[in-house]
C-alpha cells in the first residue's frame, strides 16, 4: 500500500512539476511577444514622382535617333522638389525599419524556438528587401520580375 502511495506521490510530483515547466514556456518575454506580432508597415510616401514630357525623337546628322524633351526650367525644378520630398519621406521610412529589424534582431536574446526563431528571421528577410528597394517597399530578389 505504501509503494502505490509513494508511486502516485511520485507521478503526480513528475506531471505537476511538468505542467508548471511547460506554463513557464508559454509565457513569452514581452520582446520576443512584440516581435512575433510585427507587421511591415506601410509608408505614405506614395509612388516616385514621373515627370511628364512630350518627347520627340529626332534624327541628328549622322542619323543617330535623339530624345528632346519639351519640359521648362520650372517644371524641371518642381519635379526635382517632388523627387527630393519623396526620398526624403522613403529615408525617413527606412530609418524606422532599421531601428525595427535592431528590435526584431535582440529579441533572440530572450530566448527562442525554432518556429520563432523562423518566423522572426522571414519578418527580417522582409526588412531587409524593403531596404535594398529603392522606394521602400520589399520585392523578393529570387521572385521572377513583375
Amino acid at each position: 500500500m505504501k509503494t502505490i502511495f509513494r508511486l502516485t506521490l511520485s507521478l503526480a510530483l513528475a506531471l505537476w512539476s511538468s505542467m508548471t515547466t511547460a506554463s513557464e514556456a508559454d509565457k513569452l518575454h514581452p520582446a520576443v511577444a512584440a516581435a512575433l506580432t510585427w507587421e511591415m508597415p506601410s509608408h505614405e510616401c506614395g509612388d516616385e514622382p514621373k515627370l511628364f514630357a512630350n518627347n520627340k525623337a529626332t534624327n541628328d546628322e549622322q542619323g543617330l535617333n535623339l530624345t528632346v524633351t519639351d519640359v521648362d526650367h520650372y517644371t524641371q525644378k518642381r519635379h526635382a522638389r517632388k523627387v527630393k520630398r519623396w526620398e526624403k519621406c522613403v529615408d525617413k521610412h527606412k530609418k524606422q525599419l532599421k531601428k525595427s529589424f535592431e528590435t526584431l534582431k535582440n529579441s533572440a536574446q530572450h530566448g527562442l524556438t525554432q518556429d520563432q526563431a523562423a518566423t522572426i528571421l522571414d519578418k527580417m528577410k522582409l526588412i531587409q528587401w524593403a531596404l535594398i528597394a529603392r522606394d521602400a517597399v520589399p520585392r523578393d530578389p529570387e521572385a521572377a520580375p513583375s
